[in-house]
């Protein structure tokens, strides 16, 4: 195996780690009584361990290279597949949260990075897409697998993770050939990462990722939420059904991906903006009505979109941001589309606890909706 199919494949065991528990959080909430609420927090967990290491570890794959980073995030990884499948309570289950957060910022910053300085110049840009749609396919196939070991194993929550083990056991193998790209230029610190606004055109930097930001809302609401939506508001009772509809929505942004690649990035991030709305609206109707095949296709949609909004966003950012500012820039940008992650989903936890499920997806829909629209007046003069 050559060096480029070797960092896919650690990519994407990685990062399948991240939705690994999303079928199995309707067992931790009938086991512990957890509210809603309490489960939105335990997915916003990851995010926020991303964003740690975004802010205080961001340039370690410079410092130490990029394969190490990569080891150190497998590291993180197994510890986390350590913790999440021996939790007795919540608090185990947080901390492997956090871990995988941590595992998950290491691999895909050096990883990614390897994919696109392992290619030939004039393949770089296609080594991006790869990154990208390994990411994504990644995080479909975790939430798949862990689906059917729920649906049929005995024990899923400590099965799911003990095959996490043994996978990260062999990404780390496949490791040993894998050849630096980046010479250790010296030792790892932890410092706050520069965050910085473009000079000009600031409006149009927010909007585009306030974009990203809705965009990845979506996201993290059916990684978080959709198991526990299926069971009661869609009545089927099927982990099975929960991990392919979470699957659905990253599979079909990576692979829309390659449609998008056609269009120009303006064009794919207004497409993308209004395939968001409507992605809204359906999966906010199938919920009121008990609609799965409705849900469903309201999760394809919004799939295409989020692949649409994220890859052009991505691009418009580095090509309106000089070269020197680039890195503080995005940093920023990352961390807005993260925040995406957190913010939306833990609020619509608190409110189907208060309120109802379908009154909190309700306000979730129209709130991102709403949001989408903004970005797209706020970017409309994007390059």
């Amino acid at each position: 195996m050559g060096p480029t199919p070797r960092v896919v494949s650690v990519y994407a065991v990685a990062v399948a780690g991240v939705t690994l528990p999303s079928p199995l959080y309707v067992t931790y909430q009938d086991r512990w009584d957890l509210p809603s609420s309490a489960v939105a927090g335990l997915y916003a967990l990851y995010p926020v361990g991303v964003l740690l290491v975004l802010a205080l570890a961001g340039s370690w794959s410079d410092d130490l290279g990029r394969r190490r980073v990569v080891i150190l995030g497998l590291t993180a990884s197994l510890l986390s597949a350590t913790a999440m499948a021996g939790a007795t309570g919540v608090a185990m289950v947080a901390a492997g949260r956090l871990l995988t957060g941590i595992a998950s910022g290491c691999v895909v910053s050096a990883a990614g990075a390897l994919l696109v300085e392992l290619a030939p110049w004039d393949r770089r840009r296609h080594a991006s897409v790869t990154a990208t749609t390994t990411n994504q396919l990644g995080l479909g196939a975790g939430a798949l697998v862990s689906g059917v070991v729920t649906q049929f194993a005995p024990t899923p929550e400590r099965l799911v993770f003990a095959l996490h083990a043994v996978a990260l056991l062999g990404a780390l193998a496949l490791t040993t050939g894998i050849p630096e790209t980046v010479p250790r230029t010296g030792r790892p610190r932890l410092r706050l990462r520069r965050f910085a606004l473009p000079h000009q055109r600031r409006g149009v930097f927010l909007g585009l990722s306030l974009a990203a930001f809705s965009a990845f809302a979506l996201c993290g609401l059916l990684a978080a939420l959709a198991p526990d939506l299926v069971r009661s508001e869609l009545d089927t009772d099927s982990p099975l059904v929960a991990g392919a509809a979470i699957c659905l929505v990253f599979a079909t942004s990576a692979v829309s991906q390659y449609g998008w690649r056609r269009v120009n990035d303006p064009s794919a991030l207004r497409w993308g903006l209004w395939l968001l709305v409507a992605s809204l609206g359906i999966i906010n109707v199938a919920v009121a009505q008990g609609l799965l095949p409705v849900f469903l296709i309201g999760i394809a949609v919004g799939g295409v979109a989020v692949g649409g909004v994220f890859m052009s966003t991505a691009a418009l950012v580095q090509a309106s941001t000089p070269d020197l500012a680039r890195g503080a820039v995005s940093a920023t940008y990352l961390s807005i589309t993260f925040a995406g992650l957190i913010v939306p989903v833990v609020m619509t936890g608190f409110l189907a606890d208060t309120l109802s499920q379908v009154q909190a997806i309700e306000v979730f829909s129209i709130s991102m909706a709403l949001s989408a629209l903004l970005a797209g007046r706020l970017s409309r003069t994007a390059p």
